[in-house]
């Protein structure tokens, strides 16, 4: 990853956590988190030596900065030059691809970004290839342990593995005071847009949902589901995301997360459906994210959960360590739904 920092006047440098090129390598963006914005003030961007025009996006949630960036010529070119230029002096400069990730490969794939959740990952990616995933691109927060469990997936070309080590905590958040400073709005954002300017291109479909978040479609294939969403009754509708809705499960009495499937064991829940929501995108469309939801180009539809929805397992990774209504164990524990055990396999 093409990791760097832009030199501030006054504070801290601040961090620039990649760029990848973006639309068939006709631009380049760079990703980093909402305060980098005041270390491209006054930067050149210099493309094999010729000065290159670019501009930041928007961002209305104030949580990811993008910084586009044109590159001309790209159809007769296989790589560029770059080379960031910030108060006079060379910040940062390489050599990148223009079209390593621009090959479709497919109609649906799942992004998360994972720590401490190896012991449940087999079962959940396993869980959701049955329902018509065809690929899982797991950011690496760190952990040496995720990385061995997705050994023989990677090696099927099941997983892609992205090392996403930025840290959630900053010391030097001068910018945000509105943020704590122990925060995963820092990291998270960005590397959901990094997933979508990275490999979105290959994708119809990509899904944002967290290791402990299982979906349960109606049918047997995610993908007629999200057909039926993308067609709808109307036939030129222009649908840029799909927010689905959640099903909180509670500990099920259990004091300690058990050995066995996540599915099995933990199969009390709330009656009705959580407001939070998680969603699918269609990369081209994608602007901004707010995790729960995103910015895009054209409709976003909330599908019925009858249609779709995940199971939160929320309880696997932190048992009688959360507070609030949302984790009371009557609240969660009042019903039990089983319907999830519909695709229960060995792992």
């Amino acid at each position: 990853m093409n990791v760097f920092t832009l030199p501030l006047r006054n504070g801290p440098p601040v961090p620039v956590y990649d760029i990848v090129p973006w639309r068939n390598g006709t631009q380049l963006v760079a990703i980093g988190p909402y305060y980098n914005r005041p270390g491209w003030t006054g930067v050149q961007v210099f493309l094999n030596g010729v000065s290159a025009d670019w501009w930041m996006e928007e961002d209305p949630n104030q949580f990811c900065n993008t910084v586009v960036i044109d590159v001309p010529l790209a159809r007769w070119s296989e790589r560029v030059d770059v080379a960031i230029e910030a108060h006079g002096r060379t910040a940062w400069s390489a050599s990148l691809p223009l079209w390593y990730n621009h090959v479709h490969r497919g109609d649906v794939a799942l992004v998360t970004l994972a720590k401490h959740d190896w012991p449940w990952m087999p079962e959940w990616i396993e869980h959701h290839r049955q329902i018509g995933v065809e690929h899982f691109y797991i950011y690496n927060n760190g952990d040496a342990n995720l990385t061995r469990v997705l050994a023989p997936y990677r090696e099927q070309d099941v997983v892609t593995e992205i090392p996403w080590t930025h840290p959630y905590r900053l010391y030097h958040a001068t910018d945000e005071p509105f943020w704590p400073r122990d925060c995963h709005w820092y990291t998270q954002p960005p590397q959901m847009m990094h997933a979508v300017f990275s490999y979105g291109e290959a994708w119809n479909w990509l899904g944002f949902f967290d290791a402990d978040e299982f979906l349960v479609p109606r049918g047997d294939s995610i993908r007629d589901t999200l057909d039926r969403q993308w067609h709808g009754d109307r036939p030129f509708r222009r649908v840029g995301a799909l927010r689905i809705a959640g099903k909180w499960f509670g500990n099920s009495g259990h004091r300690a997360r058990p050995r066995g499937s996540i599915r099995e064991k933990y199969l009390r829940c709330e009656r009705g459906h959580t407001s939070g929501t998680k969603c699918f995108v269609r990369p081209r469309a994608a602007k901004a994210t707010r995790i729960h939801w995103w910015t895009v180009e054209g409709e976003t539809i909330a599908v019925d959960p009858c249609e779709l929805r995940f199971n939160h397992y929320r309880a696997i990774s932190e048992h009688n360590i959360r507070r609030g209504p949302q984790f009371d164990n009557e609240y969660t524990n009042e019903t039990e739904d089983r319907e999830v055990l519909r695709w229960l396999a060995p792992v």
